[in-house]
């Protein structure tokens, strides 16, 4: 017996199908970012390439410092855990995180790297909205296409202020839908003036109060969940279909590739729009979220809008990029490893 279990113990680890590399990075945001009560200057990553059969994937395992429960030092040190895996379970997002139940932006690299390392060499695309500002605003007034979806955030200035900016969006473009994203800081007073004022033009108002606050909003203003999504609970609730949002933002960054699963299921079977979005991802990362939103919703417009918020982002070279401009992502030609510009990959053991 213990021959025989040798034998199969040396086969299995001469004819391991997959190997596991890593290299970290960092990069300035173009400007300070806040989330939760967290400032930030910089986004921080660990990219994550599998290699299997002559081919890989490369993801990026980048937690969110205000939203994400874990820290990239988490990330770092679980990922000594992580070549050991086999090469069904990566191909298994329920069972990653089983194996990795705290580091979900671990989990959904892996799984993200692991899946186009092991399928044909495709070049998916979808529709994604224009995050903006005030600069933004004007920077992209006479170049946005007809029918573009605008994302606006409220609630950081004075109501007056929103009121005008989101009137001005709609003078400059008459035929843009309008997503307003609250992020929770409105009242609900605040959040029924500003949806009269998009009137029409709005697609849906993503968290504009607390949630104890939303099930009280007029039935006409059509509400998005995002942050609810992110909390075990709430998120049961949402799953119940006890909460009458229209659309449902999923960042698998936060969430990991079992529950982003989970909800993009549910969220067909209530009839939800379901949004994939970027967590202030990296090119490696949307290139990972481009993919999702395709398979998952390919007539969708998705939340990836968020390429212009690092002053020089992860660079690929010529044919691996993510090809972005307003309103639309298209993923590039398969990568390897040295495709990713000024960063040192090392092989984990």
């Amino acid at each position: 017996m213990s021959s025989s279990s040798s034998s199969s113990s040396s086969s299995s680890s001469t004819t391991k199908p997959w190997t596991l590399w890593a290299a970290p990075w960092s990069r300035p945001l173009a400007a300070g970012l806040t989330v939760g009560a967290v400032r930030q200057t910089t986004r921080a990553g660990l990219l994550i390439a599998v290699e299997h059969d002559g081919r890989c994937g490369i993801a990026d395992a980048a937690p969110l410092p205000g939203l994400s429960h874990e820290t990239i030092d988490d990330v770092i040190a679980g990922l000594r855990h992580c070549a050991e895996l086999s090469w069904s379970t990566l191909q298994d997002p329920h069972d990653l995180e089983l194996q990795l139940p705290h580091l979900p932006s671990l989990a959904w690299a892996l799984c993200a790297a692991s899946r186009e390392a092991g399928e044909s060499s495709s070049r998916p695309a979808v529709r994604s909205a224009v995050l903006v500002d005030d600069a933004a605003a004007f920077a992209t007034a006479d170049t946005l296409p007809a029918g573009a979806v605008v994302k606006l955030k409220v609630g950081r200035e004075p109501l007056a202020h929103d009121v005008a900016r989101i009137g001005r969006w709609r003078q400059q473009h008459p035929t843009a839908r309008l997503r307003l994203d609250g992020n929770r800081r409105l009242s609900p007073a605040a959040a029924v003036v500003l949806a009269e004022v998009a009137g029409p033009a709005l697609a849906f108002f993503e968290e504009p109060t607390a949630l104890e606050h939303q099930a009280g909003l007029p039935a006409w203003l059509p509400l998005g969940l995002d942050e609810t999504l992110d909390d075990d609970d709430a998120r049961e609730v949402a799953m119940a279909g006890e909460h009458r949002a229209v659309a449902w933002v999923l960042k698998p960054t936060v969430l990991g590739p079992w529950r982003t699963a989970a909800l993009i299921s549910r969220a067909r079977a209530l009839g939800v729009e379901t949004i994939v979005s970027s967590a202030f991802d990296s090119s490696v990362g949307r290139r990972s979220l481009v993919r999702l939103a395709a398979a998952a919703a390919p007539t969708v417009v998705h939340g990836l809008g968020t390429w212009r918020s690092m002053q020089q982002d992860l660079v690929m070279r010529d044919g691996a990029i993510v090809v972005e401009v307003d309103g639309h992502a298209a993923v590039g030609a398969p990568m390897q490893r040295a495709d990713v510009v000024g960063v040192s990959f090392e092989r984990v053991p």
